[in-house]
Order: C-alpha cells, then sequence, then structure tokens
C-alpha cells in the first residue's frame, strides 16, 4: 500500500493533487510521499527485527538510492541510520541532522581525507573494502588518537546467481583468511600494526563472520 491514488482522473499524493503542486512550482518536480517512506521503512525494520537473533537489529539506509535531504530527515526521525560512499555523502547524512554514531562509510577507494573526515565526526563504522585501506584508516585513526568501529567486506569466489554490476571482483581464498585472521585476532586485541580500527565483523554476501 502507498498514498498515491487517482481521484477522477487525476493522481494525488497524500489526498494533494499532484496537478496542482506542479501547476504551483513548476515541472519537473519530484514528490515524495512521507507517509509512504515512514509506512514501507515501519514494515521493512518490523520484518528485519523479527528474523534478527533476540529482536535486535539496526536499518541502515543507502542513501545513493535517494539522497533528498527531506527523504533522509524523515527517516533519520524514524531511526534509521544512513549508509554513506564518500565524504559528500557523509557532510550531507550530517546536515540532514542524523547522529554521526547512526552513519556508515562504505564505498571503494576511500581517500585519506575521505577517513580523515570520518573518524573525526565519530561515525559508527566504516567498512573497508581492502587491506591497504585498513592500513590507511589505522594510520588515521591513529594520528587522531581515536579507535574507530569497523567491518572487512569481501566478495568471496562464490556464485549467489543474479548480475554482477557493480560488484567487486572476487578476492583470492588466502586474502580472505588473511582478513579473518584479523577479526581473531582484532577480538583479542593483538592485530599487529594496526591497533586502531576495532574489527567487529567480516562481511560478505555469503556469509557473515560474528562479532567479538
Amino acid at each position: 500500500m502507498h498514498h498515491f491514488a487517482y481521484r477522477d482522473g487525476s493522481l494525488h499524493a497524500e489526498g494533494v493533487d499532484l496537478a496542482r503542486i506542479a501547476a504551483e512550482v513548476g515541472t519537473p518536480v519530484y514528490v515524495y510521499s512521507n507517509a509512504t517512506i515512514e509506512r514501507h521503512y515501519r514494515l521493512f525494520e518490523a520484518a528485519v527485527k523479527k528474523a534478527a537473533p533476540d529482536g535486535k537489529a539496526h536499518v541502515f539506509y543507502a542513501m545513493k538510492a535517494n539522497g533528498n535531504l527531506g527523504v533522509l530527515k524523515t527517516l533519520g526521525a524514524l531511526g534509521a541510520g544512513i549508509d554513506t560512499v564518500s565524504e559528500g555523502e557523509v557532510r550531507k547524512a550530517l546536515a540532514a541532522g542524523i547522529p554521526p554514531e547512526k552513519i556508515v562509510f562504505s564505498g571503494v577507494g576511500k581517500s585519506e581525507q575521505e577517513l580523515r573526515f570520518a573518524v573525526e565526526a565519530g561515525i559508527y563504522q566504516v567498512n573497508i573494502e581492502s587491506e591497504s585501506e585498513l592500513d590507511l584508516l589505522s594510520r588515521v585513526a591513529a594520528s587522531l588518537g581515536k579507535r574507530q568501529e569497523a567491518v572487512f567486506r569481501v566478495n568471496p569466489d562464490i556464485g549467489a546467481g543474479g548480475p554482477a554490476m557493480g560488484r567487486q571482483p572476487p578476492k583470492p581464498i588466502a586474502v580472505i583468511r588473511r582478513m579473518i585472521e584479523m577479526v581473531t585476532m582484532s577480538c583479542a586485541n593483538t592485530v599487529a600494526n594496526v591497533p586502531n580500527p576495532k574489527i567487529n565483523t567480516l562481511h560478505s554476501a555469503a556469509w557473515r563472520l560474528p562479532a567479538c
């Protein structure tokens, strides 16, 4: 169910005639329904929590789907976190009033400047895409005297069906094993040469290593 419906041949959003909006503000114009977003979010969140162990789960909205400030503010008011892929998106999430502890920084090729801004802002988590990125994050966090929450994100060479567009190249099993060892050592706070990121879990499309 959503809150868009035709009345007498004219499309309405939450009872407001879209033709009237177009006449007042001009076209093209994008119209979003807060009521629809709220309903869909609550249904999704309830389903995720029902499926999660102990009913504990956090929903993070991928800003790349729609970075409209109104949409972000609506989701933030509902308790959603935001998944970002650049410094610009982190800044936008903050501008929308999203608490830094509810922001995740994903994406490949993060620069030192981007990681520095994210760590300084106090974001919840950095999703690490490579071993070199772990080293960079460690150096950045160390220079700031902070310990940053992080997870590894890998694509094992395991077919899961569906298109491969935008997918990371599969990582060799030896690399994945080294990452698992880093996660294991991190649980004991003994990761050699990378003391500042706190690695919570190793995540992939195929399996997830539990956090320590």
